[in-house]
């Protein structure tokens, strides 16, 4: 009988079981991080928003900056729309019966790699991104 715990099964293959477990448990950590993503973006906006309210200068150099941070924290939006719709994607293709179909774990082993990399970049970029905002906001205002 095959343990669905383990990597491999009685024969030293694969358990797909197993593997397309943990691909469920990756992507549920990752729709945490959107989830976070999302709520700080909403944040950093609100931060923006608040700053312009209280603003009163015709300095043409901070406008533009305000106007660079604005369309960052729209362009977050977007990136964490795709990233969600593509980890939603991922999550009903794990769910689909591919248990006997070797070509279907290769493409979602695929998948998972490049929507993991994706994640990972757009982790680090949105954290540049929220630092230079604070770095900017704490020298300038």
């Amino acid at each position: 009988m095959e343990n669905s715990n383990n990597i491999l099964n009685n024969e030293g293959m694969p358990n797909i079981g197993s593997i397309v477990n943990q691909y469920k448990i990756e992507i549920e950590g990752w729709k945490r991080i959107i989830t976070f993503i999302k709520d700080e973006n909403v944040h950093l906006k609100n931060l923006l928003s608040g700053v312009v309210k209280d603003l009163d200068t015709d300095d043409i150099v901070l406008l533009e900056r305000i106007e660079y941070f604005q369309n960052k924290f729209l362009d977050e939006d977007e990136i964490i729309k795709y990233l969600r719709d593509d980890i939603s994607e991922q999550d009903k293709a794990l769910i689909k019966d591919i248990y006997e179909d070797r070509l279907s774990l290769k493409t979602l082993e695929h998948q998972q790699i490049k929507l993991r990399k994706r994640l990972e970049i757009s982790e680090q970029k949105f954290n540049k991104l929220k630092f230079e905002f604070n770095n900017y906001l704490g020298k300038n205002l």
